[in-house]
Formats: C-alpha cells, sequence, structure tokens
C-alpha cells in the first residue's frame, strides 16, 4: 500500500493533527541543529500535504500554525537578530514564502484533477452508429461527433478529407478540387 493510499483512507482532522505533528517534528529537529543549519524547506512539505489531501483552507490554516511554531523555536533557540522587528520581517518573508508554496500546490491539484476528470470523460468504450457516425451520450441520445468532440475534448474538430476520400472524391468529381464546383 503507498502511503498517499493511507492518507486517502483517512478522515481530513486526522489528517490535519498528523501534519500538525509532522511540522511538531520538523521544529524540534530545527531547535536541535540550532539556527546555524537551516531545515526551512522542510518546514513546506506539511503544509502541501495538507493542501493536497485537506485542501486550500486547512493548509492555509497549516501554513499560519508553522509559521507561530517556528517563531517559537526562533525565540527559545535566542537567536541574536540585531533589531526586534528583523524578527518579524523574517517571520513575514518565511509566511510569504509558504503562501507561494500553498498557491502552488493549490494550483497543481487543480491541474492533475482537471486533467483526470478530462481523461475519465474520454475512456471507456464510444458507441458510434456505423451509418451516421453519431455517437449516443451516457444519457442515451444521439449526438452529431463534431457536438461530442466538443462537449468532451479540448479539440475543435475541422473538416478535413482523408488521403482516400480525398482521391475518391477528386475521381468522382472529375478532377474537381473538394468544395469546388465544375466550371
Amino acid at each position: 500500500m503507498r502511503i498517499t493510499d493511507r492518507f486517502i483512507q483517512q478522515s481530513k482532522p486526522i489528517l490535519f493533527i498528523e501534519f500538525l505533528v509532522l511540522v511538531l517534528l520538523i521544529a524540534v529537529a530545527d531547535y536541535l541543529t540550532g539556527y546555524a543549519i537551516s531545515v526551512g524547506v522542510f518546514y513546506s512539505v506539511p503544509v502541501i500535504l495538507a493542501v493536497w489531501f485537506c485542501g486550500k483552507w486547512p493548509g492555509l490554516v497549516m501554513a499560519v500554525l508553522t509559521i507561530a511554531i517556528r517563531h517559537g523555536v526562533d525565540l527559545a533557540d535566542n537567536h541574536p537578530y540585531p533589531h526586534p522587528w528583523v524578527h518579524a520581517w523574517n517571520d513575514g518573508i518565511r509566511f510569504a514564502n509558504l503562501l507561494l508554496i500553498l498557491y502552488g500546490a493549490v494550483a497543481a491539484k487543480f491541474q492533475i484533477e482537471t486533467g483526470r476528470n478530462q481523461i475519465k470523460s474520454l475512456q471507456g468504450i464510444l458507441p458510434i452508429c456505423t451509418s451516421c457516425k453519431r455517437i449516443r451520450g451516457k444519457d442515451g441520445y444521439w449526438t452529431e461527433i463534431d457536438a461530442y468532440m466538443r462537449a468532451h475534448s479540448l479539440g475543435e474538430p475541422t473538416p478535413k478529407l482523408c488521403p482516400e476520400c480525398s482521391m475518391r472524391h477528386f475521381v468522382e468529381n472529375k478532377g474537381d478540387l473538394p468544395g469546388m464546383a465544375a466550371v
């Protein structure tokens, strides 16, 4: 079983708590390594996981809690700052960084879900009439192939003749080009 399958099977509140525990574990590692060794990038992992498996708003709450916990680590670490505003500035920059990561995770999740939905709509057997080439939709109604393609695909059908049909049309119409009237 993949770890993502385990996450999917759990409730969102339990996952949120697990991701918060992960933030706390990262904070302990951050405290133990001191301010000389940066582990800041690891704080983004629980935010991404919260967005992915819990949603955008839980991800935002996770980002706020992460900054608060990281602020506490800085205070406990007695990190010397030249001015008190530098600590606040750093927290603001860290929060902005997590917001950018959160936005990227939301956008990536949206793109993947959109792609999955498109794939699902294009998969499967398409009942197509061998005579008129209309397609039967899920609702049971028969639709022109162009209309079906527009409704279920990103592509726009354009009228073209394959080489065989083009040649047949050319021979049947005594050398006239397709779509051209005989002179």
